[in-house]
């Protein structure tokens, strides 16, 4: 028995008009910001923008409106394509100990905040 697999279910997972798809994010893009490429089906490349200050988090979506596949007897109709995020994250030993200081102290302040929260 053969099963053919289209190329496209590698990438992306269809239900009904909808499309879902699967990202690798890395940690900086995910804290900072910054652009994130798809290709989608008809080798257009859609560009999601992640702002400075968006927090992106594992497993969070995105949708974009009308990028899913058309509609049945509706072919100007179109679903919508869910973005999942997964963020990489680095490696055991991928900073120096030295810096660690400097990473602690940028985030010391939300770490704070979210201590404030838990208190009350």
């Amino acid at each position: 028995m053969c099963l053919f697999v289209p190329k496209w279910l590698e990438t992306f997972k269809r239900k009904n008009a909808d499309l879902f798809t699967e990202v690798k994010v890395d940690l900086v893009t995910a804290l900072c910001g910054g652009n994130i490429y798809i290709t989608h089906l008809d080798d257009r490349v859609l560009k999601i923008t992640v702002n400075p200050g968006e927090v992106i988090k594992p497993h969070d979506t995105k949708v974009i409106i009308g990028e899913g596949m058309p509609q049945y007897k509706r072919p100007f109709d179109k679903g919508n394509l869910y973005v999942v995020f997964e963020v990489e994250f680095p490696q055991p030993g991928w900073i120096e100990t030295h810096k660690l200081a400097l990473l602690e102290k940028v985030t010391e302040s939300e770490k704070m905040g979210l201590q404030a929260k838990i208190k009350k």
